[in-house]
């Protein structure tokens, strides 16, 4: 029966322990919350090595004693859809473990799609059927229940137990080296997310009028600010509707302004915190009286930029030719780029050179 570790002393053993094992790679997972915060907040992480698999207190241990072992680039950290799993240790220690893997990513490669679940990999390549009972358990809540501790415990053991045999399954199609250039993006994942251009694609509007659309995004980005002060979910600030129906309001007096958030958006942190409706207020006046510009570029979040049709054609059919996400083939920049000049093809990795040279 797995046991929680929630001793740094015990912690910084164990560490030292794998670490005297010289593992080529190790597991790496977490359970974390974040229905009603902007960050995820950490309950658990995991480690899957040889010889067992550390499920470790996130709330209680001090966890510099991970460092050694997740910025150890001799060691591979392997997780699964590790998005999230990376936000938190951007977050903890300012760095991503690296060198890398993502089992979600590779079995991209092996005709799987873009988001296979551990469960399908697990099936498929372990004859194991996981039991997802628990993906959105309290992670925070103690004393954590035996049942939760067994579900981190054996998600870590199933990475573990896969990394190798999707491993052995790319390099026996030759594709061993493809994910490079994915998993290289991936470990700039936290940094990506906090860009502008992510954080404006992930809002969305029916708006039609250029100049609201323009406001809309303006806003978008001040929203974001808010949600990282208080740490709440962007959309417990104000959701993407009621910011809609503000800006088609504008220029709004004060009433109408309260009125429209408390019909449409009651639950709204914009709402109930009163400093902050009064901040949202004067930022809808200044950014509709143009005091506040930002420079929006409209055409890339719309997607507007222009792109062959025949050039789209042809990489969707090399895509289907692989039996991979078109995006794994090509990412939008990668695209955009041929679009311009076809001459770009040379500076794309040479697996992307010969999937594409007799289409082109």
């Amino acid at each position: 029966m797995p046991k929680l570790i929630t001793s740094t002393k015990i912690l910084q053993d164990q560490i030292l322990e794998i670490l005297a094992d010289n593992p080529t790679y190790v597991s790496v997972d977490t359970e974390f919350v974040r229905q009603s915060s902007y960050y995820p907040k950490v309950g658990l992480i995991q480690l899957g090595h040889r010889k067992g698999t550390l499920v470790i207190d996130a709330l209680v241990c001090d966890l510099d004693a991970l460092k050694p072992l997740l910025f150890n680039n001799t060691i591979v950290k392997v997780f699964h859809s590790a998005r999230q799993d990376l936000e938190i240790f951007y977050k903890m220690y300012g760095e991503v473990p690296y060198p890398l893997s993502d089992l979600q990513i590779s079995a991209g490669f092996l005709g799987f799609g873009q988001q296979v679940s551990l469960e399908s990999l697990a099936e498929k390549y372990l004859h194991v059927q996981l039991k997802k009972i628990h993906r959105y358990g309290d992670w925070l809540k103690r004393p954590l229940g035996q049942s939760l501790i067994n579900y981190a415990y054996e998600d870590a053991v199933t990475i573990y137990n896969l990394y190798p045999i999707v491993q052995k399954n790319l390099k026996d199609i030759g594709r061993l080296d493809w994910t490079h250039n994915l998993l290289q993006e991936l470990q700039k994942w936290p940094i990506t997310l906090k860009s502008s251009e992510n954080t404006l694609k992930k809002c969305r509007h029916a708006l039609t009028d250029e100049h609201h659309i323009k406001l809309f995004y303006i806003l978008a980005l001040w929203r974001e600010e808010q949600a990282v002060f208080f740490d709440k979910p962007r959309a417990h600030i104000i959701n993407d509707h009621t910011m809609c129906l503000l800006i088609k309001s504008c220029p709004l007096v004060k009433s109408d302004y309260k009125s429209i958030l408390a019909h449409h958006d009651p639950n709204s942190h914009a709402l109930r915190h009163q400093d902050l409706r009064k901040n949202l207020f004067l930022y809808l006046s200044d950014i509709f009286d143009g005091k506040i510009s930002v420079n929006i570029d409209l055409d890339f979040l719309q997607n507007r930029q222009r792109v062959d049709k025949s050039l789209k054609d042809a990489v969707n059919q090399a895509a289907q030719n692989l039996d991979m996400p078109v995006s794994f083939l090509l990412s939008q920049a990668e695209l955009l780029a041929l679009s311009q000049n076809m001459q770009e093809l040379v500076n794309l990795p040479q697996w992307k050179q010969n999937a594409l040279s007799n289409l082109l």
